[in-house]
C-alpha cells in the first residue's frame, strides 16, 4: 500500500497487526514529527526522536 493513514493512537493500536503485517516499511509518527519509528520488512523495529524536539534534547 502506497499513502498515509491519520489515525488516534488506539485506532492504531486495534489495528497495528494487520498494518505491520504487510509487506512494506511502515512508518509511524505524530503530527508534530517529535518522533518516528519504522517497521522495515526485514522485521527490524526502530524508534528515534527528531533532532529538534525537546525529548530528544533532554537525552
Amino acid at each position: 500500500m502506497d499513502g498515509a493513514l491519520r489515525m488516534s493512537l488506539g485506532s492504531l493500536r486495534s489495528c497495528l497487526g494487520i498494518v505491520l503485517g504487510m509487506p512494506q516499511h511502515t512508518y509511524v509518527l505524530p503530527q508534530d514529527a517529535e518522533w518516528c519509528f519504522v517497521f522495515t520488512m526485514e522485521g527490524d523495529l526502530c524508534f528515534g526522536y527528531s533532532p529538534s524536539s525537546q525529548a530528544a534534547s533532554e537525552s
